[in-house]
């Protein structure tokens, strides 16, 4: 599940993991916090498994945190990456009590380092460790 309010950003994202993985995931995408709920709501319903969620933070009506927060209390260990320009401490902290919270990726950013951490295959780092590194990678 792919949830962001920029189309750009939305379809981007899906279109790289379709070249990297094709079709072992089925993707869903939403523009709308409320929305991506009720899919989810809906696909576990249906027995469909949702492998990982990729959200943006600042959305309009619910930001990225929240929206993860609320989902993690009706489905629990769906992992989650929220995607981010900017994200204030108080929200990566709340995301980062989530058991199934894998990391905070930093806007702009590779896709060939997005792929990795959807492939499972980059180690998520602290921000400190990030900036000491200079560079923009995985936080958490």
């Amino acid at each position: 599940m792919i949830v962001d309010d920029e189309a750009v950003i939305t379809v981007g994202v899906m279109y790289a993991l379709q070249r990297a993985f094709g079709s072992v995931f089925n993707y869903c995408l939403s523009f709308d916090p409320l929305e991506a709920i009720d899919l989810i709501d809906r696909r576990v319903a249906e027995d469909i498994r949702i492998a990982l969620i990729l959200s943006d933070w600042s959305m309009p009506g619910l930001k990225g945190d929240e929206m993860l927060a609320a989902i993690d209390r009706q489905h629990p260990g769906i992992s989650s990456v929220l995607l981010s320009a900017s994200i204030s401490d108080e929200a990566s902290a709340r995301a980062g009590e989530l058991a199934s919270f894998l990391g905070c990726l930093q806007k702009p950013f590779s896709l060939p380092l997005f792929v990795r951490l959807v492939d499972g295959r980059w180690p998520l780092m602290r921000m400190s460790d990030v900036e000491r590194a200079g560079e923009t990678r995985v936080n958490r």
